[in-house]
């Protein structure tokens, strides 16, 4: 961007970034927090005070910091803004290895039997249960799993499909969904 011609930001633009990946309502709490540890006022913000927010809710963590870091790097290319929606959050997140603060555990259950790498409906579970609570995993897993034919042990492709399905659902749980298929691809290679 040209120097002298800083773009002009609104709440709702900063909030429009985050909306997609945390939900309307927690993207605006936190933008309004940020404004405020920050001592910036919503109706004045420019370019650089978007960006001193964004850097300052990096450290949030989870899906909140990670959004702010595509933020920044959507600011950094001198891309118009757009919203931070899960697929290229996800994408962001494999490209640079980045993880939720309280980041999807490692698969740490895979077996390697031969070539192929099997993955059980628990392991499933431990993607999901750290951002939406073990029996909500549990509940997801188990409708995926009997949508999709997954039996107790499957393929790293078979657990993809459980999890693709459970990415359709609304809500964080399609969200974790979507993070958790990075995961285990990148543990399935």
């Amino acid at each position: 961007m040209a120097e002298g011609r800083s773009k002009r930001w609104t709440l709702d633009a900063l909030v429009t970034m985050l909306a997609p990946a945390v939900g309307a309502e927690r993207a605006r709490a936190s933008v309004l927090s940020a404004l405020a540890s920050l001592g910036l006022a919503e109706h004045s913000i420019d370019e650089d005070s978007a960006r001193r927010v964004f850097q300052f809710l990096q450290g949030a963590g989870g899906l909140t910091g990670i959004a702010s870091r595509r933020a920044l790097a959507t600011m950094s290319i001198g891309e118009d803004p757009e919203p931070a929606t899960p697929e290229p959050l996800m994408r962001a997140m494999v490209n640079a290895d980045i993880t939720p603060a309280r980041g999807l555990p490692a698969v740490n259950a895979m077996t390697a039997y031969g070539s192929a790498v099997t993955v059980t409906r628990a392991d499933i579970v431990d993607l999901l249960a750290h951002a939406v609570g073990k029996s909500v995993a549990e509940s997801a897993v188990e409708r995926a799993s009997v949508a999709v034919g997954f039996g107790a042990v499957g393929t790293v492709q078979s657990a993809m499909r459980v999890l693709e399905t459970i990415a359709q659902e609304p809500g964080l749980v399609g969200i974790t969904a979507r993070f958790a298929k990075a995961r285990l691809a990148l543990r399935g290679k």
